[in-house]
């Protein structure tokens, strides 16, 4: 279906045709190529009082397209917390998964948004949730180096021992990248017994790597 006047106007931002059309009667169900709805379209364009309007009309805020994106997946992406906030309250499914299995938490993760990761795990995101590869958000956030968002995590009881598919830990990661200060304080933050040997170990590896490395860093 090629685009309708609705979806020109949510992708454009015109919250006055948008509601024109809708009073109108526009058609609610119609899809971009992308099978992105008017939800979608509204939300990336930051259209909170649009995406407002969509869902009082019953627009169901848990339509994926064809990436299996949510609009609340494009709402985190893009850092929109009224739009979250918005979703959330609408019953935007928080644990929604893409079609790589990536949850609204991993992109927040991934993209160091913390208050956006802050409100979802507030209202029960998982925050040990594994993508196709198997990385849960901590390992995301330690790959960028991101010191706040990696301690949000943890004080969310993340899992720094989780392994994905290639059976790296958040901790190996930290260890890898050189983020000695990082890895130190996820150790801290977690460990209720840093002398017991998988602690020891981790310690050992990271310490190591980061010496190779010549690097001490967060990012």
């Amino acid at each position: 279906m090629h685009y309708t006047p609705l979806l020109l106007a949510c992708e454009m931002g015109k919250a006055e045709s948008a509601q024109v059309l809708i009073e109108k009667g526009a058609n609610l169900g119609a899809r971009t190529p992308a099978a992105d709805t008017a939800l979608h379209l509204a939300v990336r364009a930051g259209a909170a009082s649009i995406a407002d309007l969509l869902l009082h009309r019953g627009m169901d805020t848990n339509l994926s397209n064809q990436a299996e994106e949510t609009p609340l997946h494009i709402a985190v992406l893009h850092n929109k917390r009224a739009l979250v906030r918005l979703l959330i309250g609408a019953g935007a499914n928080i644990n929604a998964v893409t079609e790589d299995f990536v949850t609204p938490l991993h992109i927040a993760s991934q993209r160091g948004n913390a208050t956006v990761a802050r409100l979802l795990l507030y209202n029960k995101a998982h925050v040990n949730a594994q993508d196709k590869q198997s990385k849960c958000p901590l390992h995301l956030a330690v790959e960028q180096g991101d010191k706040t968002m990696a301690e949000t995590l943890l004080k969310a009881r993340a899992d720094p021992n989780a392994q994905d598919k290639e059976k790296k830990t958040p901790l190996h990661a930290a260890a890898m990248r050189g983020y000695l200060t990082l890895a130190l304080n996820t150790l801290c933050i977690t460990s209720r017994s840093i002398n017991q040997d998988k602690d020891r170990k981790y310690l050992f590896i990271l310490v190591k790597h980061c010496l190779m490395s010549g690097s001490s860093r967060y990012s």
